[in-house]
C-alpha cells in the first residue's frame, strides 16, 4: 500500500518498535490495526 508515500515512512518511524496482536494473536505495527479498524 504505497497510497500513503513517504507519510507512512515517517509514521512507522515512531511507531516501529510498538506493536499490537490481530484478532488471530499475530503481531503487527500498530498502525496497520488502527487501518483495519478504521
Amino acid at each position: 500500500m504505497d497510497a500513503y508515500g513517504v507519510e507512512v515512512e515517517r509514521t512507522l518511524e515512531p511507531l516501529k518498535l510498538k506493536m499490537d496482536f490481530d484478532k488471530d494473536g499475530k503481531l503487527m505495527p500498530v498502525w496497520y490495526s488502527l487501518v483495519l479498524l478504521d
